[in-house]
């Protein structure tokens, strides 16, 4: 059983520039996204997953959601969910930076 959601650094600092980048054009927009990224994070409590596993690692404990243009990275780590990377989905991730998140 999942007890707690955790975000990296790497994750904080991606969604902030998510939603700087979208406000530019819309801070109505901005707000949707985050709003509909954190709810697909919230469901992984009941739900940990959720998702796919990342096509380039393979690990079923590394998964991915995709919300709208965007790939949300987490890492079950025992009981823990580790949100390691938020990413708009044109981005190319390589294996060596894919745990590093």
């Amino acid at each position: 059983m999942i007890k707690s959601i955790v975000w990296s650094d790497s994750a904080v600092y991606d969604m902030k520039n998510i939603e700087n980048y979208i406000a530019k054009d819309s801070i109505k927009y901005a707000k949707i996204v985050r709003k509909e990224i954190l709810l697909v994070i919230k469901d992984l409590i009941k739900f940990p997953k959720k998702g796919r596993i990342v096509p380039e690692d393979k690990d079923e404990y590394f998964r991915e959601m995709l919300v709208g243009n965007y790939r949300v990275m987490c890492e079950i780590i025992s009981d823990v969910i580790l949100i390691s990377a938020v990413f708009h989905v044109a981005m190319k991730i390589s294996n060596s930076n894919l745990k590093k998140l």
